[in-house]
């Protein structure tokens, strides 16, 4: 796999993979649908365990400084993180990246729309941006609190 495109500020990379790829399609959801209550999942390697899918919700929408966090019950490990959060139709809807160890069930993703520049950068196959519409480039990423994973 070799770097395409990335956004140091939130920690996402766009990875080119060469060979024979048989990976199904990858759709974005759109952040301005998803509501507190709504079922998530959670799929990633927590702890090195692959291919681990979780259920949860999404139980809040923050606001850190100009960023949008989704707080989500679905559980995330060290290993999950930069992984899909997906919501029931199966569209991408965020991207894990933070638990709060000092809480239970305290998980945060960031949007999915935060990929979409990194998409607009290159020619890319198997993702299409359905939330392209979404601003990002006005969001600055403010450091998390410490105790944050």
């Amino acid at each position: 796999a070799g770097l395409v495109s990335a956004d140091y500020q939130r920690d996402l990379t766009l990875l080119k993979i060469t060979g024979v790829i048989t990976s199904p399609l990858i759709i974005l959801g759109d952040i301005n649908q998803v509501a507190v209550g709504e079922e998530v999942y959670a799929v990633g390697n927590p702890q090195g365990l692959e291919g681990t899918f979780s259920q949860g919700i999404v139980s809040s929408i923050r606001q850190i400084g100009s960023d949008m966090l989704f707080q989500i019950t679905a559980p995330i490990s060290p290993g999950s993180s930069g992984g899909p959060v997906l919501n029931t139709q199966g569209k991408v809807i965020g991207i894990a990246v933070a638990t709060f160890s000092g809480g239970q069930n305290l998980n945060f993703a960031i949007p999915a729309s935060y990929l979409v520049p990194l998409l607009k950068s290159v020619s890319v196959q198997n993702l299409i941006p359905l939330a392209a519409e979404a601003t990002t480039s006005s969001i600055t990423k403010k450091p998390l609190p410490r105790d944050m994973v």
